[in-house]
């Protein structure tokens, strides 16, 4: 049985409960039951793609079709403490963050939406966003005020 160290538990002296940090982790983090593994799920970083992996691989869907099914349950394999520290397994998937920021730039800049709107007004962006450039774009980033996505 695997022993690990929370990160985050210590990180403010409050109830478990009120942590911020521990709590973040907990919504991020994934069981897979049969090998006893856990998963922390990053934003944009293969997320959708392992939480189909995950709940095929936990028997709640059995093929394609359920896809739409990961995006109203995200929380179905949420780890509890207990879980996460007997995990066997522990793993996350990374992306590199230059290629997450373009990939964001072109996904909801350039194939427009209304999440380009969106990040536009929250950026106090005036030009519209058929003028927010990827230099413009980076400037907003910092902000946090944008989806995580």
């Amino acid at each position: 049985m695997a022993k690990r160290t929370f990160k985050h538990s210590r990180s403010s002296n409050v109830a478990l409960a009120s942590n911020f940090a521990h709590q973040k982790a907990l919504d991020h983090a994934l069981q897979i039951f049969d090998s006893d593994a856990l998963y922390t799920m990053i934003p944009k970083n293969a997320c959708s793609t392992m939480r189909y992996s995950i709940a095929l691989a936990n028997g709640f869907i059995r093929h394609e079709s359920g896809i739409d099914w990961i995006h109203q349950n995200n929380k179905s394999f949420a780890h509890s403490d207990r879980s996460g520290y007997r995990a066997n397994f522990a793993f996350v998937i990374v992306r590199c963050p230059l290629s997450r920021i373009c990939s964001g730039y072109i996904d909801k800049i350039v194939g427009g939406g209304i999440e380009a709107q969106v990040i536009c007004e929250t950026a106090n962006f005036q030009s519209g966003k058929s003028n927010l450039s990827f230099k413009n774009f980076l400037k907003i980033i910092p902000l946090g005020r944008a989806n995580s996505h």
